[in-house]
């Protein structure tokens, strides 16, 4: 029989420690972002497994049912796949497979309508506790659910800005050679926070004008995507962007708009 603690003596010290967390505020907050983020990380996870099964399924089906399907979008795939009616099929082989199609797509159907429930109530607890957060372009609600979680679990790597870089692993580490001058991103740090920080450049690069002015002032003077993307990510706060680029040559010793890994002349 499972005997689940009831009172905080009775955990180990560092499970007591968390239980204690929901007399703490902070806890309070926290706890029901962490438990929202969890759930949907989890059906995320089952919805794309769904998904891969009815491709593979498809791939292995009878020639009559993958071309009945092989020209509808995702969306049409999933709904026409849900509402077939395998009884009503004489032959029992195709019976089953579709059957199986059937089940997988109901289960992604499901899962979708309850992601996008979580992500409504993550969106609703990540603004109530920070409406600043939300407010930033390209901050939504599961990235900002995970940043906040971020420095909630970390409030003694908040004391400044270059020390929230170094948690989230976009403080930019030295790594020149001779006479390349370059910075890369750090590879430690709070993975889930980077990710989010990630999708937040993401989103601005394609929909801020900021961040796609600055994008193009770059990519004219040599950089590529793949060196702007590490560089916008150091800004030290989703809303703000390094200095733009500036035309005069700087020594090695002070900030360039050179491309990293391009060598000094």
């Amino acid at each position: 029989m499972l005997v689940l603690p009831v009172h905080g003596r009775d955990l180990p010290d560092e499970v007591a420690d968390r239980h204690d967390q929901r007399r703490d505020p902070r806890g309070l907050v926290l706890e029901p972002l962490r438990a929202l983020t969890v759930s949907r990380r989890s059906a995320v996870k089952a919805q794309h497994a769904a998904w891969r099964q009815i491709g593979a399924i498809l791939i292995n089906a009878p020639t009559h049912i993958r071309d009945h399907y092989r020209d509808l979008s995702d969306t049409k795939v999933v709904a026409a796949l849900a509402s077939t009616r395998p009884s009503q099929v004489t032959d029992q082989d195709d019976a089953d497979t579709l059957h199986a199609l059937r089940s997988l797509a109901r289960r992604h159907r499901d899962l979708t309508e309850e992601i996008t429930t979580l992500k409504e109530r993550l969106g609703a607890r990540a603004t109530a506790a920070n409406p600043a957060l939300l407010a930033i372009k390209g901050v939504g609600p599961v990235t900002g659910a995970q940043l906040l979680i971020t420095a909630g679990d970390n409030p003694d790597r908040l004391r400044s800005s270059a020390s929230f870089a170094a948690l989230c692993g976009t403080a930019p580490i030295p790594v020149s050679s001779g006479r390349t001058d370059r910075h890369r991103l750090s590879r430690g740090g709070d993975r889930a926070a980077n990710a989010a920080l990630y999708h937040v450049v993401n989103v601005r690069m394609s929909s801020d004008s900021r961040t796609r002015a600055y994008r193009d002032a770059h990519l004219a003077k040599g950089w590529t995507k793949k060196a702007i993307y590490p560089v916008t990510q150091t800004s030290r706060r989703p809303g703000d962007l390094p200095s733009p680029p500036s035309a005069a040559p700087r020594s090695r010793t002070t900030a360039t708009s050179d491309p990293p890994g391009k060598p000094r002349t």
